[in-house]
């Protein structure tokens, strides 16, 4: 697939487009080579890489072009606008929210990426020979996101193409050059279908959502870039293509697998955090206790400041902690809803979750998760994994999204699938937790 960055001039175009076709208005003849390129774009035909600066032009020349109409519709000429800006005419709030949606959609389009490395020098010496700032840090950041290449309606950019392709690594081209290219490039497209495979990521997304995870249990902060020692949490296998191809007219189901995939990252996630604390028995509270019963178990909960969950392993303790429901039921409870099982120690009710016996951990884990942080990062932030063909259409299904997902060229029969999530061990106090272990 073809990486390029497209120019701010042909983004504009795609909102004018866009403007018309909402207004059911013909497109005029010079619009309709960009209407080639805008459906091509949505389709994912080629990947156009955006950083955070295109983002930033994009909506300074949108919010510029609007409050030009503006002035207009106001009576002012071209001439005039000196005066139009005197009368205090700006955008209004339905002004700002219609350029920041057509913004985004295209961010959200595009192969988003937050980067913005920058050499100014070099920039600056491109700028005294009387080249637009803009240009050169599209063009620099083209350069450094490896696109193949920077297309652009600018005649003084094309003009000079050689000597720029060179000094700043990535091809300059035009829109009809574009065109050409793309019909020219065969693109590779296995036989899967877009959508399809957009309904079977949703589906993982809504099930990692919807379980909450970590956070029912541990203060979950998205990264914002911080530094630190992160863990990857998930799993590569490989997906049948028959998974997203129609057989006689009907794909086959599957939001089974999407739920157990979605389902797989968050106990991954889970027991990582969870053996992360019993690993780090010096940073928080260990207590032993002679036998387990309510009385005990009370105790030695109650050495730990606003508990607010308790972790049983289920071996051997399903079965004892049932027997509390019979003689102790009024600080057992079997909750319907979001609460789930409760446990009452004291004036503190905490919620009760259980631990597998395959995941090899013998101690009763007692957590107040407003003293438990972990650090999760975005899968914009996060770098692709080198190991895979990557199928780049699809790297937008994950933007801004904490479950990470990548597909990949693999066979003729499977694709390449990588599912994760990017974590921090959880930071630990003394206020933290308590290991509890039975004597035996």
């Amino acid at each position: 697939m073809l990486d390029v960055m497209l120019d701010t001039n042909i983004l504009v175009k795609f909102a004018f487009i866009h403007y018309k076709l909402d207004e059911k208005v013909a497109l005029p003849k010079s619009l309709r080579s960009f209407n080639e390129i805008l459906k091509k774009f949505e389709t994912s035909v080629f990947s156009n890489i955006m950083s955070r600066w295109n983002k930033l032009e994009l909506r300074d020349v949108l919010m510029k072009l609007k409050l030009s109409g503006k002035y207009i519709l106001s009576g002012f000429t071209v001439d005039e606008f000196r005066d139009a800006k005197l009368e205090k005419i700006e955008l209004n709030k339905k002004d700002l929210q219609a350029i920041n949606d057509l913004v985004e959609s295209i961010w959200k389009n595009s192969n988003a990426n937050t980067d913005t490395e920058m050499n100014m020098v070099r920039i600056e010496e491109w700028n005294k020979k009387g080249f637009s700032l803009m240009d050169l840090i599209l063009l620099y950041q083209a350069g450094v996101h490896k696109c193949d290449y920077f297309v652009t309606q600018d005649n003084q950019l094309l003009a000079n193409r050689k000597t720029l392709s060179k000094e700043f690594n990535t091809e300059i081209c035009n829109t009809k050059e574009l065109i050409e290219l793309l019909k020219q490039k065969k693109i590779k497209y296995s036989n899967y279908e877009f959508d399809e495979l957009k309904k079977f990521t949703d589906e993982m997304f809504k099930t990692y959502q919807e379980a909450k995870g970590i956070k029912q249990f541990c203060t979950v902060e998205i990264s914002n870039l911080k530094k630190g020692e992160f863990f990857q949490i998930g799993q590569r296998t490989n997906l049948l293509h028959e998974f997203f191809t129609r057989e006689q007219g009907v794909y086959k189901d599957n939001n089974i697998i999407a739920k157990d995939f979605g389902e797989s990252v968050v106990n991954g996630e889970e027991m990582f955090v969870l053996k992360s604390i019993v690993d780090s028995k010096k940073d928080v509270i260990s207590e032993e206790i002679p036998k387990f019963d309510y009385s005990e178990l009370s105790k030695a909960v109650k050495k730990l400041k606003n508990p607010t969950d308790i972790f049983f392993p289920i071996e051997p303790f399903f079965k004892l902690v049932h027997k509390f429901l019979y003689e102790n039921s009024k600080v057992l409870k079997f909750n319907q809803g979001d609460e789930g099982t409760t446990l009452l120690v004291g004036e503190k009710t905490l919620r009760v979750h259980w631990i597998r016996s395959i995941e090899k951990i013998d101690e009763i884990i007692v957590l107040n998760k407003n003293k438990i942080k972990i650090i999760q990062k975005l899968f914009n932030e996060a770098e692709d994994p080198k190991y895979m063909k990557l199928l780049k259409q699809f790297k937008g299904l994950s933007s801004k999204k904490e479950l990470m997902l990548y597909f990949g060229e693999k066979d003729e029969k499977n694709l390449d699938f990588l599912l994760k999530t990017v974590i921090s061990k959880p930071s630990l106090s003394k206020d933290s937790a308590i290991l509890i272990t039975v004597k035996k």
